[in-house]
């Protein structure tokens, strides 16, 4: 078995990445804005700025935006058209050390 740490930021991208197949930002009960103002607001008020990025199945962009200390993080859903959801935000992280199987 290999042992692989993980960032908190990496295992919620894998996170948001999955519920991202059943979340779409119409359906999301969330702010919703174009992504430039998004990424504005975010990068006045917490200083947050894109540090992972990933697309799902159904075209939707997942991003994960942090602080460069990573004391505040959020999730975002961006429609093709720019339309941009927040998702998830919150303070703090934590490296999960995690062992996977790899089969030989």
């Amino acid at each position: 078995m290999n042992r692989h740490t993980f960032s908190f930021a990496t295992v919620s991208a894998s996170f948001a990445l999955a519920a991202g197949m059943w979340l779409t930002p119409a359906s999301a009960k969330s702010a919703c804005a174009p992504y430039e103002i998004v990424v504005q607001r975010l990068a006045e008020t917490y200083g947050e700025a894109p540090s992972l990025r990933g697309t799902t199945k159904s075209n939707y962009t997942i991003e994960v935006f942090s602080s460069q200390d990573f004391d505040t993080w959020t999730v975002t859903v961006r429609a093709d058209g720019g339309q941009t959801c927040l998702t998830a935000s919150g303070k703090g992280r934590a490296d999960l050390d995690i062992v996977l199987a790899v089969e030989s």
